[in-house]
């Protein structure tokens, strides 16, 4: 759907009036930002009751929510690492046995090589993910300030590039 009205916008983030622009639905707009013209942009921006508290407020709401992401995936790497222990633990008790063969215990060598392998591979994963949700913050974060700083300059820094009055 092209942006270029205000009741495209509206009907994209489901509202009827500007003052209806939730913390949520603002952070959706700031992402419509780039599909927008910019002096439609700005104008939008000149009605938003309160505009600075809801910039700041969905800043916040981000924060939460990559705070909260990064605890429950954090609390299920723990149960991950503790049942990987565990397992060794179990391979390792197994290779103490006397009565194992030659080939047994390199079977057990290989197990407990897998088992490394697999929780290195979901450290990386974990990783990767960290790194993902904090570029996300990173991109909304600068998109929400350089927004903040065209409104306060009265629209002077331009919001997909080159300048202009609101």
């Amino acid at each position: 759907m092209a942006l270029d009205n205000e009741e495209a916008i509206k009907k994209t983030l489901k509202i009827d009036s500007w003052r209806n622009l939730s913390k949520d639905k603002f952070l959706t707009f700031v992402s419509e930002l780039p599909n927008m013209d910019k002096d439609l942009a700005m104008k939008i921006v000149a009605q938003f009751p309160e505009f600075k508290s809801l910039a700041i407020a969905g800043l916040e709401h981000i924060k939460e929510q990559a705070l909260a992401a990064q605890k429950y995936n954090w609390k299920g790497q723990r149960q991950v690492h503790k049942s990987f222990k565990q397992y060794q633990a179990m391979l390792n008790r197994e290779l103490e046995r006397d009565d194992v063969s030659g080939e047994d215990r390199f079977r057990i060598l290989q197990l407990m090589n897998d088992a490394i392998t697999t929780q290195i591979k979901l450290q990386q994963d974990h990783q990767n993910f960290m790194l993902k949700i904090l570029g996300g913050i990173a991109a909304v974060t600068i998109t929400v300030l350089g927004l903040v700083a065209a409104v306060l300059s009265g629209g002077r820094f331009g919001i997909k590039g080159g300048g202009g009055a609101a």
